[in-house]
């Protein structure tokens, strides 16, 4: 593993300076959806971890508390309007395939 790191340092050539990669394209402040923290404190504790960490990133994050029936709504109808959830899947075959976290 070190030798493959250190082939990639060279082959990109960070080896012995630090160089800052040219700006990309902005990127659009993110919203997070979850339930609100009385209703259920992990996923309200999950998405502002999530959230922190994104931040530390540089990334405008915003955490989107809702009452359950407008969040369900919002997941499964206006999936526009939010990029990350802490929507809780149950366990079934069909999950298996990844085409149903996907799309």
């Amino acid at each position: 593993m070190k030798q493959s790191l250190l082939a990639l340092a060279l082959a990109v050539g960070v080896v012995g300076s630090v160089r800052a990669q040219p700006a990309g394209d902005l990127i659009r402040p993110l919203s997070i959806l979850t339930q609100p923290q009385a209703a259920s404190p992990p996923d309200y504790q999950a998405a502002e971890l999530v959230a922190d960490a994104w931040k530390t990133l540089g990334l405008t994050v915003q955490v989107r508390p809702m009452p359950g029936q407008q969040f369900n709504q919002i997941v499964w109808y206006e999936r526009q309007r939010w990029d990350a959830t802490t929507w809780q899947m149950v366990g079934r075959p069909e999950r298996s395939d990844p085409d149903e976290l996907t799309y």
